[in-house]
């Protein structure tokens, strides 16, 4: 697992680890007990759910990982956490909408109330 993220990160930081996770399980030799470690959920200290209700928003209000925005001068503008979420909260909401309700696809799994 080492090796893949080393390979992955050596040119470039990428704070999130998806695309780690997603080609792991394709190796040959992968563990598969690890599985559960990397499918457990982050823990976040608030959330919002999309104005549609289909979506829960997990994101931290501060910390390495609080979501910024920034403003024309590309400075980061304090306490936006909230407004990143709302704003990816109606940017999924509009993706439902066109994928779901006017091109006909399925919609996402429920998660049974995993928490969102």
């Amino acid at each position: 697992m080492r090796r893949l993220f080393e390979s992955y990160n050596r040119n470039n930081y990428n704070k999130c680890g998806f695309h780690i996770i997603a080609h792991y399980f394709g190796l040959p030799g992968a563990d598969p007990s690890i599985k559960s470690v990397l499918q457990t959920r982050p823990s976040n200290d608030t959330s919002i759910v999309s104005p549609s209700g289909h979506f829960r928003i997990h994101f931290d209000t501060s910390g390495v990982n609080e979501p910024v925005l920034y403003n024309s001068n590309q400075q980061p503008v304090a306490q936006s956490a909230f407004a990143f979420a709302d704003s990816a909260a109606n940017i999924c909401d509009h993706v439902y909408e066109i994928e779901v309700d006017s091109l006909g696809f399925p919609p996402p799994a429920a998660d049974s109330g995993a928490g969102g």
